[in-house]
């Protein structure tokens, strides 16, 4: 202002309005401080025995996993922080595969923030579904043409009806099996599934696929003995086979708390995860056991006449009989 000159000039007004930069304090990135203690001592000290209890496998497999995955989950470390190493991502999300966890709860444990754990599970998941999934998960030759067992997980209803109201299902009718038709002794046969006699024999379009065993009445021939018992078999190795898979990796008996979009590699992630367990001979504790439901299915009502599916039973019986 100028004298008793009430009004700015606008030297003055751009003055006093301009920007100071003098003596501002620049905000620094920080984190909350947290205890890597149990991470970088206690897991250093595991024996093999608690290798395998906390993480479902011993090191060595553990080490070959890592490897496995290190090109698709390898980071580089930035300006303000340091990433989590590749060792340190993979064992928190086994960690929370093999618990069912919350996220809270493993970022306490393993000195990293909650959202930290989320970003290791998907990145583990998506990582393992590209590297690790192609190589674990292979078909089964069996039985000819065979691509899986339809049965029941320890889940609420868990009978045909189910399988009436799934994807499946609905997949079936738009003629999913029908795609790679093979003949089979004479008999047209495209892919297809086995079941158990709560199942119907059902077909859409010419081939079957679903087929269940012959009903014992006790005037079963020695090749229908045969094909009850060859399916028989497969049943069985597939029930076992989840229940060890649910008992390993026991987010899958918890109810879903993920976001959606990590299902699917979530599931196929502990499937691959399984099948290396097993192939690399890792113990499997039965207190891990999750016993199956006894619950008995419910039958569904036949569509079309279970006679025509006696060519198709004929067909594996000679198959099987010739093998």
């Amino acid at each position: 202002m100028s004298g008793s000159n009430t009004a700015f000039t606008f030297s003055e007004l751009f003055r006093e309005n301009k920007p100071r930069t003098r003596g501002i304090v620049r905000a620094i990135p920080s984190t909350w401080p947290r205890s890597t203690q149990w991470w970088h001592i206690v897991v250093l000290s595991f024996t093999e025995g608690q290798w395998i209890a906390h993480f479902r496998m011993s090191e060595d497999t553990f080490t070959f996993l890592c490897n496995k995955v290190r090109p698709a989950m390898e980071r580089e470390n930035t300006t303000y922080r340091e990433c989590v190493p590749v060792r340190k991502r993979v064992a928190i999300a086994l960690w929370k595969l093999a618990t069912g966890s919350a996220y809270r709860t493993i970022g306490e444990h393993f000195g990293v923030s909650m959202s930290t754990v989320y970003r290791c599970v998907r990145d583990f998941c998506a990582a393992a579904q590209l590297l690790l999934v192609p190589e674990q998960i292979l078909g089964s030759a069996t039985m000819r043409g065979c691509c899986g067992w339809v049965s029941y997980s320890d889940f609420r209803r868990c009978d045909a009806r189910v399988l009436r109201l799934s994807i499946l299902w609905e997949l079936a009718s738009w003629g999913i099996f029908d795609t790679h038709t093979r003949n089979i002794r004479g008999v047209p046969t495209g892919y297809y599934l086995l079941s158990d006699s709560a199942y119907p024999l059902q077909k859409w379009g010419q081939p079957y696929w679903l087929l269940k065993p012959f009903s014992d009445t006790g005037n079963l021939t020695a090749a229908q003995q045969l094909y009850n018992r060859t399916t028989s078999r497969a049943r069985v190795a597939v029930e076992n086979a989840f229940s060890r898979l649910k008992g390993r990796w026991r987010c899958l008996l918890k109810r879903n708390v993920i976001n959606l979009s990590l299902v699917k590699s979530t599931v196929y992630t502990c499937c691959a995860l399984h099948n290396l367990c097993e192939r690399h001979g890792e113990t499997y504790d039965t207190e891990w056991h999750v016993p199956l439901d006894a619950a008995a299915a419910v039958p569904m009502a036949t569509q079309g006449a279970e006679e025509d599916g006696r060519g198709l039973h004929e067909a594996l019986m000679g198959h099987l009989l010739s093998n």
